[in-house]
This record gives C-alpha cells, sequence and structure tokens, in this order.
C-alpha cells in the first residue's frame, strides 16, 4: 500500500491543515492515476510537523511503496502527477511558497507488512517456500 508523508516545517503547518481535506483526496488520486493497480483508497496521506531552519524547503513529500518492475517504471510519473496535484491544490489557497516543495518518491526493495497475525502468519508461509 504506498504512503504519503507531508514532511512540514512549523511555521507552514496552518496553512497546510487548511488545504488537507483537498490535497488528500489529489494526492490519493495521483497515486492510483501513476501506479498500476491502485485504488485511491488504498493511499494513505499523513503530515508530519518538523522543526527546520530558515533555509529549509516548506513541505517534502515523501511517497513510499513497495517496488515492483511496473512500479519502478511509473516512479517518475507518480512524483509528476503529485507534484501537479499539489500545484492545482495550493494554487487555489493562494500561498507565496507554492514553489518551495519537494516530491521524493521511494520504492524499497521487499513487502509493506502489517502487524497482524494473519499477515505474519502469511509472510511465514511466503519466507519457508
Amino acid at each position: 500500500m504506498p504512503d504519503i508523508f507531508l514532511y512540514v516545517s512549523s511555521r507552514r503547518l496552518g496553512d497546510l491543515k487548511a488545504m488537507m481535506p483537498k490535497l488528500g483526496r489529489a494526492l490519493r488520486v495521483a497515486t492510483a492515476d501513476s501506479l498500476p493497480g491502485i485504488a485511491p483508497w488504498e493511499v494513505e496521506v499523513r503530515a508530519v510537523e518538523v522543526f527546520t531552519d530558515d533555509n529549509a524547503t516548506a513541505v517534502q513529500i515523501l511517497c513510499i511503496a513497495d517496488a515492483s518492475e511496473e512500479r519502478l517504471a511509473a516512479m517518475n510519473l507518480w512524483a509528476l502527477n503529485l507534484a501537479k496535484a499539489w500545484r492545482e491544490v495550493a494554487s487555489d489557497f493562494g500561498f507565496r511558497w507554492i514553489n518551495d516543495v519537494g516530491v521524493w518518491p521511494i520504492m524499497p526493495e521487499g513487502k509493506w507488512l502489517a502487524a497482524t497475525p494473519e499477515a505474519i502468519r502469511e509472510m511465514e508461509e511466503n519466507l519457508k517456500k
């Protein structure tokens, strides 16, 4: 399941909170449009406040998904679509810092694992094969 983390500087937290309902939906749709086999409801979007110096980017969008050949091929499209979704939503709010945002798609090897008994059993069985 893809996850999107918005690392936002303290000085921009209030602005991000105001746009989060609309931005969250736009980022979920952009992810589903970019990655094969993903529906918008499968994407989680979280905002995390970070303390920064005065030279830090206002928001960093870190997006994470399990790697696969199809997904790796679509990684740049994912970054592009997330950047476009950001600009579309942020422009509605008129923030002067709209350009002070970075998008970082990451696809580590391995699979996301829920810490549930069922998921653990399934992974244990897969590892035995």
